[in-house]
This record gives structure tokens, sequence and C-alpha cells, in this order.
């Protein structure tokens, strides 16, 4: 017992400077969030002003927003309804689920005021190009994260347009709830 707390604290400094390194890259990536975002809004905002009127910027602002608004709700209820369905058949909707997330990042982006935030908002919205954001993001969560279930590790799984594949819950096996933690899994360089 005394030796795995010696062998703890040796590594303790190692530890405290990963935290610290992880920590300088979160604020990097809020810095980036919200400070240039928000000036590369500004800037694209001005140029087109100064391209054309500050009356054309205005009502693109607008009319993307007002836009936006009316995907957004009708993108939701449709993967609403999608999560329902898959639900009722009983399976767990996954896929589903990613694009409701990727809805509800669309609908917040469209609340920023600006022409990137609501681009990439809109590219969310329309479901052909939500379906490639949704394969990147579940690339970057099987790379990044694994599910330890009782002592065993699996990855994360999940094949984008192949629903009920990929989709199936625990009680579909022999009818048990399994509780798991999901870790995260970082590569030392």
């Amino acid at each position: 017992m005394r030796g795995g707390l010696v062998f703890q604290a040796a590594l303790f400094p190692f530890a405290l400077a990963a935290a610290i390194r992880h920590h300088a890259s979160m604020i990097a990536r809020l810095a980036l969030l919200f400070v240039v975002v928000p000036f590369v809004e500004l800037a694209l905002l001005m140029l087109l002003a100064d391209a054309t009127d500050w009356k054309i910027s205005l009502a693109l602002v607008v009319i993307t927003g007002v836009a936006g608004a009316w995907l957004v709700k009708h993108q939701g209820w449709r993967v609403l309804r999608r999560i329902r369905e898959e639900l009722a058949a009983g399976r767990l909707p996954a896929g589903a689920l990613v694009d409701g997330a990727l809805v509800l990042v669309a609908g917040t982006l469209l609340l920023t005021p600006g022409v990137l935030t609501d681009l990439v908002a809109i590219g969310l919205l329309i479901p052909a190009t939500r379906t490639l954001a949704k394969r990147r993001l579940v690339r970057w969560f099987q790379d990044n994260f694994t599910l330890d279930v009782a002592g065993q590790t699996a990855t994360f799984r999940y094949a984008p347009g192949d629903e009920d594949a990929a989709a199936s819950s625990p009680r579909d096996a022999d009818q048990r709830t399994i509780d798991g933690r999901a870790t995260r899994v970082r590569q030392l360089k």
C-alpha cells in the first residue's frame, strides 16, 4: 500500500503538467471561440457592407436568421419523429440523437449574428451536409473515447447509414440493462 502511494506521488508532477497542458489547450480553444470568431464575423460584415450597402448586410443577417429558424424548427420536428419511430421499434436512436445534437448546435449558431456562423448553421441543417458532419463527429468520438463496462473495454461504435445494425441496445441481446462509464483516452506525444 505504501509503495503505491510513493509511486503515485512520484507521478504527480507529470500528471500536473499534463493537466496544465490540457487546460492551456482548452483556454486557447475558448479564446478562439469567443474572441477570434466574433472578430472574423465583424470583419466579414464590414467587408460586405463596404462592398454593397449596410442595409444589405443587415438584411442578409436578418434573412438568414429567419430562414435558419424555420429550418431548425422543420429539421427538429423531423429528428424528433425519427427518434420516436426508433424507440417505438425497440431500437436505440443513435443516429437520430446525433442529428438532434447537430440541429441544436445549428440553432445555437443561428443565435450568433454573422455570416460565417449562419453559413455553418445552415450547412448543419441540410440533411446531406449534416450527414458529413455526423460522420466526422462519430470518427472523433471513436478516436477519443472508449467504454469500460465491468472491466471490459469497448470502443465507441456507430456506423452512419446503418441505423439497424449499429443502434442495437443491450436489451436486444439478453433483456438486461448494462451500466457503464466512459473515459477519455489521450495519447501522449
